[in-house]
């Protein structure tokens, strides 16, 4: 199973009222491009090829956007090209040596840096969803049951005193799909029931399935930097490409760089073990690792060393960001994302994705009728470094912007966060 990492910080920056509108706006307040493009803006690393570009976007419950506009640029993010999609939500055009595109949609705006010619980039909500909540009833659970808790990887979850249960959904559920569910006396897990049921808006589904004595695995994280000062693990058996997790569970705070916990699994019932942990400087900063071994296993070490860079700053305004991180590990490219948001209200998402040499960007300039929300208060910055065993930067390019690529279960993360003041 391929890794993931993913490396997060994220910045805020209150009344910045859009910081006169990005700084680049007109008197109306938007955003307006110069009356001649300066030169071609840097091009980090190996920048591929320009060329003709085709993108994909994506409106929602698997739809096409027909509504989209499509901005075909330089690397400096002056205009190329403005091509609307058509009704299959397609729009194609080119872009010169280290150009970007950017996508408005009603939904968000997304940049993708240094594309190729030939990218088919795809953006925007991919992902079916039918959201909903099903009921669930479970068997009794062991005496001195205080809680159960019921967790479905791919698709939902639902807790409650009782053995009656509301499962709430965020995404489909595959059918049948691997249930797990934790009786538990406080936070001691008492006992787990695995058993894949159907799961539909709408149903009620009763569990006939056994409670079973919790498995105890232990978890060792080694060669962990002294700023790590938090540790969880959680570890889970694997079905195929399904994976049953139990909820993470705090570890001794690491002494020497080391830490060893014990954590209540369910007990073994699949063809091998996924192991998540995560790493915390304080509650400012953490990174979660993912390893995937065969076979059903009763303790694992994770090696600490091979993380990926600790986000270490980030100055982000409502019109770009500048980070530095530490040593680490190689990835493959990194997310930004401009939240604007108005009281606790997020307005707009902007989320570029950038190659891995970059340690800045600032937003392109926007055409003078396509407007940011101009009654934001407050600008969140976040930025992300992914790695992947399964692609590289040409494959991130082309599908980071859509909601599949941060819900597929082949992508198991590993991820960093670190946060300012917000």
């Amino acid at each position: 199973m391929p890794v993931v990492g993913l490396v997060e910080m994220h910045s805020g920056r209150t009344g910045l009222l859009l910081l006169a509108a990005l700084a680049a706006c007109g008197d109306d307040g938007v955003n307006t491009l110069p009356d001649a493009p300066p030169a071609d803006g840097e091009i980090l690393g190996d920048a591929p090829p320009g060329g003709s570009v085709t993108v994909t976007a994506w409106a929602g419950n698997a739809a096409r956007d027909a509504d989209a506009i499509v901005l075909f640029q330089r690397a400096n993010g002056t205009l190329v090209s403005r091509v609307d999609t058509d009704a299959n939500g397609m729009a194609t055009g080119d872009v010169p040596a280290g150009g970007m595109v950017t996508i408005v949609q009603s939904s968000g705006f997304t940049t993708i840096v240094q594309v190729g010619g030939g990218d088919a980039i795809e953006v925007g909500n991919n992902v079916l969803s039918t959201p909903g909540t099903a009921t669930l009833v479970l068997p009794a659970a062991p005496g001195g049951t205080t809680n159960h808790q019921l967790l479905a990887a791919q698709c939902g979850n639902g807790a409650s005193a009782g053995t009656t249960i509301t499962f709430t959904m965020f995404a489909p559920c595959p059918q049948p799909t691997t249930l797990v569910a934790a009786a538990r006396a406080g936070a001691a897990t008492l006992a787990f029931l695995v058993e894949s049921v159907a799961i539909t808006p709408g149903s009620t589904t009763t569990l006939t399935g056994t409670w079973a004595t919790p498995a105890q695995f232990s978890a060792t994280i080694e060669n962990l930097p002294a700023s790590v000062t938090r540790a969880l693990a959680t570890a889970g058996s694997r079905v195929g490409t399904t994976t049953a997790y139990a909820l993470p569970t705090d570890l001794p705070a690491p002494s020497g760089g080391t830490t060893t916990g014990t954590i209540a699994v369910p007990p073994s019932f699949g063809d091998g073990t996924d192991l998540r942990y995560f790493l915390g400087q304080g509650f400012e900063a953490y990174q979660q690792g993912f390893e995937s071994v065969a076979g059903a296993r009763s303790a694992h070490t994770f090696d600490g060393s091979h993380l990926l860079p600790w986000i270490q700053t980030i100055d982000g305004s409502s019109n770009g960001v500048t980070w530095t991180q530490s040593s680490g590990e190689s990835y493959d490219g990194a997310i930004v994302t401009f939240d604007f948001n108005y009281k606790t209200a997020t307005l707009l998402s902007w989320r570029v994705i950038l190659p891995e040499a970059a340690r800045q960007f600032t937003l392109p300039m926007l055409p003078a009728d396509i407007e940011l929300p101009t009654q934001a208060d407050q600008t969140d910055v976040h930025v992300e470094l992914v790695e992947s065993s399964a692609f590289d930067y040409a494959d991130m390019r082309s599908s980071a912007g859509t909601t599949r690529f941060r819900r597929d279960e082949s992508l198991p993360a590993i991820r960093t966060l670190r946060s300012s003041s917000l």
